[in-house]
């Protein structure tokens, strides 16, 4: 993001939103392309199933410090045929935040 950029965005009377999650899980990663209407840094906290939900321990958290409009995130370490759970969080220059819904993925299965 350009410094000329950033002079357009401190106006607070705007929506923040994500625009777009595209999945594409491989068998130990998952690619998730995020595009949100406005610069943020966003961050995603996963886990198995919706286990994480209800106990901090069984979660990860993957966060980007780079600020934009489109990212690419890959999460690593990813279990073969595993089912897991995430939410997207956007923070936008004024602090404003957003979550996606939650959403499920599962891994793709070891090659024979």
């Amino acid at each position: 993001v350009e410094a000329s950029e950033l002079a357009i965005y401190p106006y607070t009377n705007y929506q923040l939103h994500i625009s777009d999650i595209d999945i594409h899980p491989g068998t130990k990663n998952c690619e998730l392309n995020i595009k949100t209407n406005m610069p943020v840094m966003v961050q995603v906290i996963y886990g198995q199933n919706y286990e994480f939900l209800y106990d901090k321990k069984l979660s990860s958290v993957y966060t980007s410090l780079e600020v934009g409009k489109d990212h690419k995130i890959i999460l690593e370490n990813l279990e073969p045929e595993t089912t897991y759970c995430f939410q997207v969080k956007a923070l936008d220059y004024n602090n404003q935040t957003i979550n996606s819904d939650f959403t499920v993925f599962t891994t793709r299965a070891k090659p024979i």
